[in-house]
């Protein structure tokens, strides 16, 4: 089995932790990624020639299958880039299901939660 352990977002700018509110924001292009890692012995879940796809629903709606980008096959690292109608305000609730080169498939034992907050207008 494996886990997604180490989130990270690719974002235009960071806050202090006491004004953080919201894991996204509707609208924007915003980048998650990932690293795969096995939770047996906490290495890294070689995708070397395999693929990953991120499922996401945000507050129950039917649920949205992506591809991934694999960023560095070898050590686990996975991303996606959402586009602005991807996020709607709301809590979202994904897992990241991948393959490696002899067609194993597996979901990450970890569900991501995100809160995605209205724009300012």
């Amino acid at each position: 089995m494996w886990g997604a352990a180490k989130k990270g977002f690719a974002a235009p700018f960071l806050m202090r932790q006491d004004q953080h509110m919201a894991d996204l924001v509707e609208g924007n292009k915003t980048l998650l990624r990932l690293t795969l890692i096995s939770e047996s012995d906490r290495t890294p879940r070689d995708l070397s020639g395999g693929s990953a796809n991120l499922i996401f629903s945000i507050d129950g709606a039917a649920a949205t299958s992506v591809s991934m980008t694999l960023e560095d096959p070898a050590n686990g690292i996975v991303s996606f880039r959402f586009s602005p109608t991807q996020l709607t305000p709301g809590r979202m609730r994904a897992d990241v299901e991948s393959t490696d080169s002899a067609g194993n498939t597996v979901r990450a034992t970890d569900i991501i939660s995100l809160l995605i907050r209205r724009k300012v207008t």
